[in-house]
C-alpha cells in the first residue's frame, strides 16, 4: 500500500469515527427531547386527572353525599376511595336483590 493511499484510508477512518459520534450525539439530544416530551405529557395528564378527581368530589359533595368534599389530601382521597367503592357495592347488592 502506498503512502498516499494509506493517509485517505486514515482520512475516512477519522470521517467515519467523527461521524459515529455526531450519530451518537444525535441518538442522545432526540432520547432526551423524547424523556422531556414524555415527562410534559405525563405531567399534563396528572393534572387532568386531578381536576376530574375534585370534580368529582365536588359533585358528590353536592349531592350530600356524607365524607366527600373537594381535596387533594392523599389520605383523604384514599378514604374517599374506599366509600365510594363501598356505596358501589351496596348498590350492586341492593340492586341484585330487588331483581
Amino acid at each position: 500500500m502506498s503512502g498516499i493511499d494509506l493517509h485517505k484510508k486514515e482520512e475516512r477512518q477519522k470521517l467515519h469515527y467523527k461521524m459515529l459520534g455526531d450519530l451518537q450525539n444525535m441518538a442522545r439530544t432526540l432520547e432526551k427531547r423524547c424523556e422531556d416530551e414524555l415527562r410534559r405529557r405525563d405531567v399534563k395528564i396528572m393534572q387532568e386527572l386531578d381536576k376530574k378527581v375534585m370534580d368529582q368530589q365536588g359533585l358528590l359533595e353536592k349531592a350530600g353525599v356524607p365524607g366527600f368534599f373537594v381535596t387533594n389530601v392523599r389520605h383523604e382521597i384514599q378514604l374517599q376511595m374506599y366509600l365510594l367503592d363501598f356505596i358501589c357495592r351496596l348498590a350492586i347488592t341492593h340492586s341484585s336483590k330487588a331483581c
